[in-house]
């Protein structure tokens, strides 16, 4: 038919099932979990089978490049267009020192590991400052919850990538609670 299909991973797991089944685990009930398990190893055959269909593979890393061409895949690496904070930018301003969590609220990300810091920490001489969007509603009130509870906690909710930049180079530590990444947008 002429048609081009493409692929693009996102993450080192994107189209191997035991990353994800581990993952899974982690965050859900022994009883769900089971109740989801047919359901990922459809979805993981149908991903397998378009992966090896595909014209056209795209990864954003070396890692997954590797991992690819151990599957007998040839991959086109796509490189981050997000550019980092210049170390001339990197805290230069006085006060407490702030330690910074940016990414989307939702599961896999762990916001609440970093809540958990916080909580852990409120004694100490330091701002925990937050950014992004609940992804996922249980996050609204684990927000507010914690917003209440901790006043060493600051949460900016989303904020515009073009200004991302200005959180990173005002913070002293940047906390990444994620089970995983891919190249972040931060």
């Amino acid at each position: 038919s002429g048609a081009v299909t493409i692929w693009a991973s996102a993450m080192i797991g994107d189209g191997r099932i035991w990353p994800r089944l581990l993952q899974m685990r982690r965050l859900t009930t022994l009883p769900l979990y089971l109740k989801r398990l047919p359901v990922h190893f459809r979805v993981f055959a149908t991903a397998t089978r378009a992966i090896r269909k595909a014209s056209l593979v795209f990864v954003q890393s070396p890692d997954q490049i590797e991992a690819f061409r151990r599957r007998g895949l040839d991959t086109h690496l796509i490189r981050n267009v997000q550019t980092s904070v210049p170390e001339s930018d990197v805290q230069q301003h006085r006060g407490l020192p702030i330690i910074l969590w940016a990414g989307s609220l939702k599961s896999w990300k762990r916001p609440e590991a970093y809540l958990e810091l916080a909580r852990r920490c409120r004694n100490l001489d330091a701002r925990f400052v937050m950014i992004g969007a609940v992804q996922e509603l249980r996050y609204s009130d684990l927000m507010a919850d914690a917003l209440n509870e901790l006043p060493n906690l600051r949460w900016d909710g989303a904020i515009p990538l073009p200004r991302v930049h200005e959180y990173f180079s005002q913070a002293h530590l940047f906390v990444s609670t994620s089970i995983q990444e891919s190249y972040p947008n931060t």
